[in-house]
C-alpha cells in the first residue's frame, strides 16, 4: 500500500492530497495487524541476530533495500501497463485502499496463523 501511494504521489502530484488520506484512513484501519506484522519482523530480526547488534543493523538495511528494490520493480511494472494504465490506477487508490484486496486482516488471514502459531509454541 505504502509504494503504491509513494509511487503515485512522485509521478501523479495531483492526487497526492486524496490519496496520502486514503493511505492515512487505510493505515487507522489496519493498525492492529500492521502493528502485529511489525513485532513479528521485529521478533525475527532480534532472534535471527543473535543480539549481535551489527547483524541487526545489517538485517534492517536489507529489508530498506529489499523495499527499494520492490518499489523500483512496481514501478517498472506500472511503467510497462502504459501510461493511461498508471494513471487509472493512482486516481483509483482511494478506492484500492477501500476495497477487499486492501482488507490484509482477511487476505493474510492464513499466513498470520501460521506465525501466531509458530511464536505461540516458542
Amino acid at each position: 500500500m505504502r509504494i503504491i501511494n509513494e509511487l503515485c504521489n512522485t509521478k501523479f502530484p495531483q492526487y497526492k492530497k486524496q490519496n496520502d488520506r486514503a493511505y492515512s484512513l487505510w493505515r487507522s484501519r489496519n493498525k492492529e495487524f500492521i502493528y502485529k506484522v511489525e513485532q513479528y519482523n521485529h521478533a525475527i530480526v532480534t532472534k535471527t541476530s543473535k543480539g549481535n547488534e551489527a547483524s541487526y543493523r545489517k538485517q534492517m538495511l536489507e529489508t530498506a533495500q529489499t523495499y527499494e528494490q520492490n518499489k523500483a520493480a512496481m514501478h517498472k511494472m506500472f511503467s510497462d501497463y502504459g501510461e493511461t494504465t498508471y494513471h487509472a490506477t493512482c486516481s483509483a487508490y482511494r478506492e484500492y485502499t477501500e476495497s477487499e484486496k486492501a482488507d490484509f486482516p482477511n487476505y493474510y488471514k492464513e499466513h498470520m496463523q501460521v506465525f501466531e502459531n509458530y511464536w505461540r509454541n516458542k
